[in-house]
């Protein structure tokens, strides 16, 4: 499903917003209001988006974990040991996503994302 152009920016920017922000002050610190400030909308914009920080911190780890499954089982499937390819290519995710993977690091409660990726919990 194709959503409007509209729709698309506004959850982009609060994505990035947030990204920004886990950088600059903290998981602790991001507030729903600082994510509209900073991504030009009201906080009804994003409540129409987002649950609330939760949903889309869990939104995000997910699209993060697309990524990079869609990046690195082709590699795998090819052979049964991790090749150079796969280990570059991991590295270079890692230092893509530096501040969502630092921020994950710190969070006790592992995403359901994750859950479903690493243990294939459903």
């Amino acid at each position: 499903m194709v959503e409007d152009r509209r729709i698309e920016k506004s959850k982009q920017a609060i994505k990035d917003a947030f990204l920004h922000q886990l950088s600059t002050v903290g998981p602790s610190k991001i507030t729903v209001t600082s994510l509209a400030g900073q991504s030009n909308i009201t906080r009804k914009t994003f409540y129409a988006h987002y649950k609330g920080l939760t949903e889309l911190a869990d939104v995000l780890v997910d699209e993060k974990l697309q990524e990079l499954h869609l990046l690195l089982v082709p590699l795998k499937e090819k052979t049964k040991q991790p090749s150079l390819k796969f280990n570059a290519r991991l590295v270079k995710f890692m230092q893509n996503n530096k501040t969502i993977l630092q921020a994950l690091s710190q969070i006790t409660d592992v995403s359901k994302g994750f859950k479903k990726l690493v243990f294939n919990d459903t």
